[in-house]
């Protein structure tokens, strides 16, 4: 079964805020997002339930159910809350570098290697 089908950890960041449908991280297949579109990574298990999180998928997600990571930490253990604040870390990186140091092109989120590729440069 594919993680389209089968239900995942959805962690959903815009503008340093995470999607939060009725208060709670939503735990759903990816095919029944109400959007579409974005680079999905995976960043781990939490009970054998994928954690996914989604970038850039400029969807208008209502203010009323965005809510800061740490709004959280009440609500999530110790290991979810690690994961989704992993999720966190890589939308700050996506955005804090969105340019190559080395020639200022505009990089790539790399799904694979979950880091930022500048394609100017060869691999090393």
């Amino acid at each position: 079964m594919s993680q389209n089908q089968k239900a995942v950890y959805v962690c959903v960041v815009s503008k340093s805020k995470l999607w939060l449908p009725g208060g709670q991280l939503p735990c759903m297949p990816l095919s029944q997002l109400p959007f579409a579109g974005g680079d999905t990574v995976t960043v781990g298990d939490y009970q054998q339930t994928p954690v996914v999180g989604i970038f850039n998928c400029n969807a208008m997600l209502p203010d009323d159910e965005m809510a800061g990571f740490r709004d959280l930490l009440p609500y999530l253990s110790a290991d979810l809350f690690a994961l989704v604040g992993r999720v966190v870390q890589l939308d700050h990186m996506h955005h804090q570098q969105a340019f190559c140091g080395r020639c200022g092109q505009r990089t790539e989120f790399n799904v694979q290697a979950i880091a930022m590729w500048c394609s100017s440069w060869p691999a090393s």
